[in-house]
């Protein structure tokens, strides 16, 4: 995907748009990523699918309103400059994870 060789990307907003399927893995490169917005989209895939796409200094993440779907996984420890993290309105199931706990800057969920 072109969008992994963005390196300098800082913010990325894509919502109110019909992407569909999952974000590609290339989007880890974007090492600089600090706001991710995908809501109000047709993405269906495992919520760590979506997670795992995403660099570990991103601290603002918005997936509402997708097809996200699976349980809420302990990876999602690794992002751990996250404050915002947005994922109503898809098909996530289970309990959150105790990892979650570990986000000591997360204040919006």
């Amino acid at each position: 995907s072109e969008l992994g060789a963005l390196s300098r990307l800082q913010l990325a907003e894509f919502g109110f748009n019909r992407f569909e399927g999952s974000l590609p893995m290339e989007l880890r490169n974007c090492s600089q990523l600090q706001s991710f917005s995908v809501y109000n989209n047709d993405l269906s895939q495992p919520l760590q699918g979506a997670l795992d796409a995403l660099p570990p200094l991103v601290f603002q993440v918005l997936l509402s309103y997708n097809n996200l779907t699976g349980t809420f996984p302990a990876s999602v420890s690794r992002l751990n400059k996250l404050s915002f993290l947005f994922l109503e309105n898809n098909a996530i199931s289970g309990t959150l994870p105790t990892e979650i706990g570990q986000l000591s800057d997360l204040t919006a969920f």
